[in-house]
This record gives C-alpha cells, structure tokens and sequence, in this order.
C-alpha cells in the first residue's frame, strides 16, 4: 500500500498567512494606540495596572505560543490529533505555576526569577 503524500493547498496557506496577519495587525494596532513615551519598568510591567490573572494567562502564551504555531500543526497533520492529549498535562501544569509564581513576582515587584529584590 502506498503512503499518501500530505501537502498543503491553497486553502492551507490561506488559513496559515490570515493566522499570521491577524497576529501582526493585533501588535501593530497596539504599538501605534500607545505612542506615549513608556520606561523600561512601565514596559515590562505593564504599568501595574493588570491583575496577575492576565500577566499569568499572557506568559502562558508566550511560553507555549512557538511551539504551537510551528510545532503542533505539523505533528497534527502528519500523525493526527490524538498526541494533543499530553498538551492538557502540560497546560495544567503551566498554569498551577503561573498563579503560584506570578502572584510571588507581582508582589515582589520583580520581573524575572533572576532578577535581586532589594
């Protein structure tokens, strides 16, 4: 029995680069809304002005965002969806630490686990 070759088609590349535009539109339109003048601080910590829920939600992303965008898809399409499955320990775990450590840090008023609290 001959193996099918899996490809991507035309409607796979239109999915693929609106996924993409979206992503840039979404940062774009957020860097050109805030053009005043942002210190480091302000930057890294958005002002304070966040709870730790979507601090904790956006490291979650950050965290696993590249491995989904070029990972997943291509695991997804060459053996099939059933391997997502380990994915749901490993969310659960990132988040139990997210909301353990984050709300620490936000305390603290650190910005990385490397950095000395004075």
């Amino acid at each position: 029995m001959a193996k099918k070759e899996k490809v991507f088609f035309w409607y796979d590349y239109v999915v693929f680069f609106c996924m993409l535009a979206v992503s840039l539109g979404i940062g774009v339109y957020h860097t050109c809304k805030s053009r005043k003048k942002k210190t480091t601080k302000e930057y890294l910590m958005g002002g304070r002005s966040m709870s730790p829920l979507p601090v904790a939600m956006s490291i979650v992303m950050l965290t696993i965002a590249a491995a989904l965008l070029m990972g997943s898809a291509v695991e997804a399409f060459l053996f099939g969806s059933y391997w997502h499955i380990n994915k749901i320990g490993i969310t659960i775990g990132w988040l139990l630490a997210n909301f353990l450590y984050v709300p620490l840090f936000y305390k603290l008023q650190v910005t990385s686990v490397f950095q000395v609290h004075k």
